[in-house]
């Protein structure tokens, strides 16, 4: 049975009864799961647990060996790798670059030439959407730095920004924190229930169970490739569930909230529109 977030929408994602094993070692198996548009989804489980290859299953990096992922209502396999593209946008865990690109041409490689049309009906060409995407995410200023040259945080900013110029409505952030400073990482929070509320889907992997419980409409959990729990933070995370597949409960001392600091719109660091 399909473990569905509860909502009126039809859901821009389907996992149907997908299994998934690296030569002989199964990595995910029998997953069902949807994800809705207008949401924030958090994917957590221990290391192992197969959340990085549900994202690489849905991209098409990998191919299921059995079951089907359906995005608006339609298989991936009869989905064009240039359809595919313009539907789904990945952050990866790990960012590679094998050639001495700048900051401005790893990002260019998001666009395949499809520009999209403004509120006021005018078409955007590919380097005003690149720009701002580039503005969104705070790397203006490293333009024209190569880009593997920048470190670790800010390549991963910069992963953003062309995660943002591929211009998708279902995006898929995987760990996308993990080398951020506080400041960046709530400009990221910002910037995802900026898509949110305009209503993108956001599948967002990570291990921090209490980022899950700030910014999540709904949490996934997998154990052993398995959904284990699945529903809104406070039933997903509640104490049986963290017991079992963490080996924790949730503390009752209240954890502390940080706030972004107001901004003036030219200050690079600003992740809005």
């Amino acid at each position: 049975m399909t473990q569905r977030i509860p909502s009126n929408a039809d859901p821009a994602v389907r996992f149907m009864n997908v299994s998934f094993a690296y030569s002989s070692a199964p990595v995910v198996h029998q997953v069902d799961i949807e994800f809705v548009r207008g949401c924030i989804h958090c994917i957590i489980g221990p290391n192992g647990s197969g959340k990085s290859t549900l994202a690489s299953l849905l991209i098409g990096m990998l191919v299921p060996q059995s079951g089907d992922i359906q995005i608006n209502g339609r298989s991936l396999r009869g989905i064009s790798e240039a359809e595919r593209s313009r539907l789904v946008a990945l952050t990866p865990q790990r960012i590679s670059c094998p050639f001495d690109y700048s900051v401005l041409e790893f990002v260019r490689m998001a666009r395949h030439g499809a520009g999209r049309a403004d509120p006021d009906g005018r078409r955007l060409s590919d380097n005003e959407i690149i720009q701002s995407a580039m503005h969104r995410a705070g790397v203006v200023h490293l333009t024209g730095r190569p880009f593997n040259e920048l470190s670790v945080g800010e390549q991963q900013r910069v992963a953003i920004a062309r995660m943002l110029a591929q211009d998708t409505p279902i995006v898929v952030l995987d760990e996308p924190t993990s080398a951020l400073d506080i400041e960046h990482q709530l400009e990221l929070i910002a910037l995802a229930q900026d898509i949110k509320q305009q209503g993108g889907c956001v599948i967002w992997i990570t291990h921090d169970l209490h980022l899950a419980l700030r910014i999540a409409d709904t949490v996934g959990i997998l154990q052993a490739g398995q959904v284990a729990a699945i529903g809104p933070p406070a039933v997903a995370l509640a104490d049986d569930v963290l017991d079992k597949v963490f080996g924790v409960r949730r503390g009752r001392d209240p954890q502390p909230q940080f706030v972004l600091r107001p901004k003036s719109s030219e200050q690079h660091g600003v992740l809005s529109q």
